[in-house]
């Protein structure tokens, strides 16, 4: 069974949804939980359905169809091409939320989404996928109305033969997603952009949409309709941009810096939103709330970007009226190293060294402005753990990564204060994630922990052994001020799961409250068969330490080897990411469970005698189940995403 590591029961994942008041099913509910799907068709044609179609499916459902044709090797580029004859999927939320039951179509191995539809957001009659490798997910939950389901048929066309438009109709250029492509001539210039690119606006009014151009040195910006005049924006608008670059050397890049930010917060930004994405939609960054956001780099061989500001008609959310945003934009160099006399910036531009420490934003980014005062000690404890055996040496020698040979059955208990770090997260006196401390105020953890924006009624818990009682005397405790999470997250993959917290209030470090060092870049891999350790509060699965934080030491692995034996024992193909790193035994035993989710799984870097946090607990099939490593998203690769957003809040590297 795949599952998230948040809950405290077994939940296979998207299976059964989080609701709002984090209602959990029951164990007798889960056990009804049906899987299904998970089949390739590799056909030319086909079609698919849910589960007892046309009855009504069952509820607690779970299913994946991958849509895999085996193209010809003509040299022609394909795309699968779907139609639904019938739909009827039953969910609850409001326009479209789909917080229970929904059909989801992703393409390349899940890396993107095209589309998420319920019986309220029903899908277009014809859905153009960009490729020719499709997912089809289809979730239900324990708790909702059940419907027919869906019947889909699909057919795989050379993209050569997708259907050009009739006379009285214009083609949009640029992706196809949903049909139709063509629009009617009468679209051109009438106030709403339709065409994904803008060009139906192009030389219109940039007021809600258009096309603009940015040469290098210059700077633009996008503003949501009537910000200038300080008015809030009107509800049930589409406005779509194009901000094209003028390339003239190609380490070039559109970097964005969201300026201000103030659109109505719903859960997923489902609602009201700000949408920038590169030309074939993806890299995408969707913004709302009313938190500062990090700048952002557009990499496109089009040179192009897509800027889109969509708002929900009807009653603003809370009743509240939001500003909308302000978007600046411009070209910036990349650099992979700089000079003796200049300071790399995280977004890979290079600045002169007096630009650094001296109060200006020279980065763009805050970066020259970081550490401005030392880096803070971190990754070293005051009361070291201890291990029911040493921890080999890190070297390939003497390793036996098949059987159990630090004799710890299902991890151990850690001694007291000894991963400092550690964190639990919980609300309503109920533990719910576990997550790591990177700097007084600030928290690493698994985006899936935050299923909606109810993150505020969180507690977070730092210096605890126990999850119960929390001690005065040694255990400190805030709230969540706000919460980012990663723009390219996806739930049904589980890629990219990350989120970071800014607290109400800063941590005091003791002898038992100290941040864990990050990777020292983006491109950190110890690779596999190395040492590491997780910890956490969570489900222990009747092993012992119930309610105490426990320890397991563990082996890393490769991501090939570890994709390879998940398809192997699970059927399923590509799981693994550049994102995500694998750690276990072979033959199972010790691994992160359920409420274990968001917390740390540490490496010890001997040369600095620290230990870096290396990954973050986000899920796996089973817990410490055999040929089933648990998987981990990999902290290396979001370290420009994490910078930027704490920089962006103020953060400057403080201890």
């Amino acid at each position: 069974m795949v599952h998230f590591r948040r809950f405290l029961v077994a939940v296979l994942a998207s299976a059964v949804n989080s609701k709002n008041d984090f209602g959990t099913p029951t164990n007798n509910e889960i056990q009804k939980s049906l899987v299904c799907g998970q089949t390739e068709f590799t056909n030319m044609t086909g079609s698919l359905s849910t589960p007892n179609y046309p009855s009504n499916y069952d509820k607690n459902t779970f299913c994946i169809f991958y849509i895999y044709p085996d193209v010809p090797q003509d040299g022609e580029k394909y795309r699968v091409v779907m139609e639904f004859s019938d739909f009827d999927v039953p969910s609850r939320g409001n326009d479209g939320q789909c917080l229970t039951d929904y059909v989801e179509i992703m393409e390349q191995h899940g890396k993107y989404e095209i589309g998420k539809f319920c019986d309220n957001k029903v899908p277009p009659v014809t859905v153009i996928g960009h490729t020719a490798e499709i997912s089809v997910i289809f979730s239900s939950n324990y708790d909702s109305d059940s419907g027919r389901g869906f019947r889909l048929e699909y057919e795989t066309v050379k993209v050569s033969e997708i259907d050009q438009c009739s006379d009285g109709e214009f083609q949009c250029t640029g992706v196809a997603t949903n049909k139709p492509e063509c629009r009617p001539v009468s679209d051109i210039c009438n106030g709403e952009v339709n065409c994904a690119s803008g060009e139906d606006e192009a030389d219109c009014s940039l007021e809600c949409g258009g096309i603009v151009t940015v040469n290098p040195g210059e700077t633009g910006v996008l503003e949501a309709p009537m910000y200038g005049q300080n008015e809030p924006y009107d509800l049930g608008i589409n406005c779509r941009w194009q901000v094209q670059m003028q390339r003239t050397k190609s380490n070039q890049a559109l970097y964005f810096i969201p300026v201000d930010v103030d659109i109505a917060e719903s859960s997923g930004c489902y609602a009201d939103y700000l949408l920038v994405s590169d030309a074939s939609y993806t890299s995408n960054f969707t913004f709302c709330g009313d938190q500062s956001q990090a700048p952002f780099k557009i990499v496109d061989d089009q040179d192009s970007a897509y800027v889109q500001f969509v708002t929900q008609a009807g009653t603003p959310i809370g009743n509240f009226r939001y500003l909308g945003f302000k978007l600046r934009f411009m070209v910036i160099e990349e650099e992979e190293t700089c000079g003796a006399d200049s300071y790399h910036c995280i977004n890979k531009r290079c600045i002169n060294n007096s630009g650094r420490c001296d109060g200006v934003n020279d980065c763009l980014d805050w970066s020259d402005e970081m550490y401005c005062n030392g880096v803070p000690e971190c990754g070293n404890q005051l009361f070291k753990p201890e291990f029911n055996q040493p921890i080999p040496p890190q070297s390939s020698e003497n390793k036996d990564f098949g059987a159990d040979t630090l004799k710890i059955v299902g991890g151990e208990v850690a001694v007291n204060g000894s991963w400092p770090w550690q964190i639990f997260m919980e609300e309503s006196f109920s533990e719910l994630c576990g997550g790591t401390l990177i700097a007084p105020q600030w928290i690493y953890s698994a985006a899936h922990c935050f299923p909606s924006a109810q993150w505020h009624l969180y507690t977070v818990v730092a210096g605890a052994s126990k999850t119960k009682p929390i001690l005065a005397d040694t255990n400190q405790v805030a709230k969540i001020k706000h919460v980012w999470i990663h723009p390219w997250y996806v739930k049904a993959t589980h890629n990219w799961d990350f989120a970071v917290a800014q607290l109400n209030q800063k941590f005091n470090y003791t002898d038992v409250i100290m941040p864990v060092c990050l990777p020292p870049s983006d491109s950190y891999n110890v690779g596999g068969e190395e040492w590491v350790v997780v910890t956490g509060f969570g489900s222990t699965h009747g092993t012992g330490g119930a309610g105490n934080l426990k320890q397991a030491v563990i082996p890393t692995w490769t991501n090939e080897r570890c994709d390879e034996t998940l398809y192997a024992n699970t059927g399923k193909p590509a799981q693994i990411t550049d994102a995500m790193v694998c750690a276990g035994f072979e033959y199972g035993g010790h691994d992160a469970c359920q409420g274990d989710s968001g917390g740390p799984l540490v490496y010890h870097d001997n040369s600095k005698d620290a230990w870096l946090l290396y990954g973050i607990v986000s899920w796996g099939w089973g817990c410490g189940e055999p040929h089933l490593p648990g998987v981990y998203s990999r902290v290396s690769t979001s370290l420009d995403w994490l910078f930027g957003n704490m920089l962006a809040a103020g953060w400057r590297g403080d201890f």
